[in-house]
């Protein structure tokens, strides 16, 4: 299980890797991104900053905002032409780590 701890005014990239079958591919345009709360609750419009980029079977999502104490699933959906692959990632939203920021 992927976690990240990041504050709520932090920008942090996560990545996920997907395990693909030998000679699938996976582009940018076929992978979503879907933050839920710890409800599963959808959040929409402002935790996914900017678009996926993918390089080989590893996509990357830029992710901002939350509230402090809160935690959130991110799921990361890929589409090849024979499957559908999720992969998952946890952040845990913390104001503790502005405090040590200089």
């Amino acid at each position: 299980m992927a976690r990240t701890l990041k504050s709520p005014n932090e920008k942090v990239s996560i990545s996920v890797v997907f395990d693909l079958e030998t000679g699938e591919t996976i582009a940018a345009e076929n992978v979503t991104v879907t933050v839920y709360d710890w409800e599963d609750e959808e959040i929409t419009g402002i935790f996914v900053s900017g678009s996926v980029s993918v390089s080989g079977a590893t996509a990357t999502a830029r992710v901002q905002a939350g509230t402090d104490g809160e935690k959130y699933k991110v799921v990361f959906k890929a589409t090849t032409t024979n499957h559908i692959y999720e992969e998952i990632h946890y952040i845990i939203v913390t104001d503790i780590l502005d405090q040590y920021k200089n």
